[in-house]
């Protein structure tokens, strides 16, 4: 099943810029009939029409979807949901920040090797294979065989690199004590 045409665009967009036509507002909304990134103040205009909003949320710094606003229009089953501010939500794009490496992770997103919580003990499915809506656009672009598509954001598989942190370092190193006079 290959992925609607606006959702190629939405992650191109640019989102939490100024707006053109109303000063001091960002642009975190987005229409899907007319494929357009706008402010608040701009909303208006497309609810008047019919169209159908998306909100993009900030959270821990990168571009997020409700899930209970896209859960009609795409399949998110395999992609992981966090929580932020009471809601479940998806990330636009791979989560390519280096955190805190667990040398015993077990599950890692299938295209960009981000680690991602093991939630089997929670839901009877067991765990998610991507990070992000990113992540599987590309994984069913390479399914599919249509590569044709130019995804910048997205970076190459880094699951099969060996753990860099060493969980037993010490913080300090050897003391250095003061002479005896």
């Amino acid at each position: 099943m290959f992925p609607p045409p606006w959702l190629t665009l939405i992650l191109d967009s640019k989102f939490y810029e100024d707006c053109d036509e109303h000063e001091g507002t960002l642009c975190n909304f987005f229409c899907i009939d007319c494929s357009d990134v706008f402010c608040e103040s701009c909303k208006q205009e497309h609810d008047d029409e019919g169209h159908k909003v998306l909100q993009v949320y900030k959270a821990s710094r990168h571009n997020a979807l409700r899930v209970i606003h896209i859960f009609g229009l795409l399949d998110i089953s395999d992609i992981h949901k966090y929580s932020f501010n009471g809601f479940k939500v998806v990330f636009l794009h791979s989560r390519n920040k280096v955190h805190k490496c667990q040398a015993n992770a077990t599950y890692k997103c299938q295209i960009c090797g981000y680690e991602l919580l093991d939630l089997s003990k929670f839901f009877s499915r067991g765990s998610f294979k991507f990070c992000s809506l990113a992540c599987k656009v590309k994984d069913t672009m390479i399914s599919e065989g249509d590569l044709s598509i130019e995804m910048p954001s997205l970076a190459t598989n880094k699951s099969d690199e060996p753990c860099q942190c060493n969980p037993k370092r010490r913080r300090k190193g050897i003391p250095i004590r003061s002479p005896f006079f």
